[in-house]
């Protein structure tokens, strides 16, 4: 009996442990499924482009709004309407697919597809010719297989290189053209019509080129270029480029007769006549000569206040027409405000400025510093005539005739037994001896008068007073 029961419990528990093991190693399996099943997902949009051999597939995607490449393999799985052995072979542009998948690592341009369906609807068909006639709501292209007519209407979308919001109008006899066409809802079986849904047209783009130049004339939204011996007519437009040393943000406006400029164009398409025939200008390149920076040295000969500007005579004897303005600064001594006005003739100038880049023999002055030389103190005697101790003139009469001299805060006063003396302390001493003699030093003014630096009266206990 305890064997039997032994036996029973063994036989349980290896039933546990065997079931147990099963799910160890399926556990990982199962969830590793579940897993890679709910990371699964879609992508959806429009076949633009098949790459059979490559296993690609690039869409216009609708969501992200990009252009998609989608990857097969040989495990992707195809499912086409009434297609029984679909492959990528079979897709065209302008399907409609769904992708089911996954994303590439750290890419949402490249999607990885199990899985590739293709909507249910009319497919369409592309046609590939040239232009053989535009109707006022058709086209007939002439291809492979013989002549083909196909309807346009307001759905329609075209796409021409060079042409902004194209339309029918834009299309030309003799263009290669590209069309996705579809049979039109009220078809009759016998005569099919094809709507076309998207014509592309591929026309030779013409290769910007530059032409160099002068500019001599401007219109409204043009200008002629002399370039050699023949005049070109170059358009400009909103995203022309203007590039003008020393201009910020330089734009049309700013072009001028006579600049020498390089433009990047676009000639006229290549079906256009030449004759009068315009260029679209890409980018146009000014080139203005600059002003030079100069420094010249010399004597001011003339003064001309209402042209503002004054005569310089140089060194090799040139003479040069300097021209000021409000920004000119000018430096003369004991002046804190000078202007032209303050300039004398005769006067010695150091000229900072720029050369007129037009070639005019001026000079546009930014700095003149005007050297004057120093005169030399001179020296009068003579008895005081009269003393003024409110303005501090007083007039001297020397051998010469009377002098009138002024004084101020920088004058020095010099007067016996006073220390530190003023013109007051002056009068008083003359009040006291009229007749002594007063040496005055300073310097001679325009007007004749002079300007005193040294006031001084002798001093009697040195060398007695002195009288005339």
């Amino acid at each position: 009996m305890l064997k039997r029961n032994l036996f029973l419990v063994l036989l349980v528990l290896s039933l546990l442990l065997g079931t147990a093991g099963v799910a160890l190693a399926e556990g990982p399996a199962r969830q590793e499924e579940v897993s890679d099943q709910a990371i699964l997902q879609q992508v959806n949009g429009v076949v633009l482009e098949v790459l059979p051999d490559e296993g690609k597939i690039k869409i216009q995607a609708q969501n992200p709004y990009a252009e998609v490449i989608i990857h097969t393999t040989a495990d992707t799985r195809f499912v086409i309407p009434n297609d029984p052995d679909p492959s990528i072979a079979d897709i065209v542009r302008g399907d409609q697919i769904v992708a089911t998948g996954r994303w590439q690592a750290m890419s949402r341009t490249d999607f990885d597809a199990r899985m590739v369906t293709v909507k249910p609807g009319v497919r369409p068909v592309e046609i590939v010719g040239v232009v053989k006639e535009v109707g006022d709501a058709s086209l007939t292209l002439e291809t492979r297989r013989g002549t083909i007519s196909v309807q346009v209407n307001d759905d329609t979308e075209f796409i021409i290189p060079g042409v902004r919001l194209p339309t029918l109008a834009d299309v030309r006899v003799g263009d290669r053209a590209n069309v996705k066409a579809v049979p039109a809802a009220d078809n009759a079986a016998t005569d099919p019509v094809l709507v076309a849904q998207l014509v592309v047209i591929h026309r030779p783009q013409a290769r910007p080129v530059e032409l160099a130049g002068k500019v001599t004339k401007i219109g409204d939204t043009w200008f002629k270029l002399l370039s050699g011996v023949r005049t070109f007519i170059i358009d400009v437009n909103d995203d022309t480029q203007f590039v003008i040393p020393g201009v910020q943000d330089p734009t049309f406006a700013d072009l001028q007769v006579g600049d020498k400029v390089v433009a990047k164009v676009l000639p006229p398409d290549i079906t256009a006549t030449y004759i009068g025939a315009h260029y679209l200008a890409l980018v146009v390149t000014v080139h203005r000569p600059q002003p030079r920076p100069v420094v010249l040295t010399g004597i001011v000969t003339a003064i001309d206040l209402d042209a503002q500007t004054f005569s310089l005579e140089l060194r090799s004897g040139e003479t040069k027409t300097i021209a000021v303005n409000g920004d000119t600064k000018f430096h003369i001594q004991g002046m804190t405000s000078a202007t032209l006005a303050d300039v004398r003739v005769n006067d010695r100038a150091v000229v900072n400025g720029v050369v007129d880049p037009t070639g005019v023999d001026q000079v546009l002055a930014k700095i003149v510093a005007i050297t004057r030389p120093r005169p030399r103190p001179e020296r009068i005697t003579g008895t005081v005539e009269s003393l003024d101790t409110t303005t501090g003139v007083l007039v001297l009469l020397t051998d010469d005739g009377s002098k009138t001299v002024h004084t101020n805060e920088d004058t020095r006063f010099c007067v016996p037994d006073v220390r530190s003396p003023t013109v007051e302390d002056l009068a008083d001493y003359l009040a006291a001896h009229p007749d002594a003699i007063v040496l005055v030093i300073g310097f001679w003014n325009e007007d004749g008068t002079m300007q005193a630096s040294i006031v001084a009266l002798p001093d009697p206990d040195a060398a007695g007073i002195l009288t005339a």
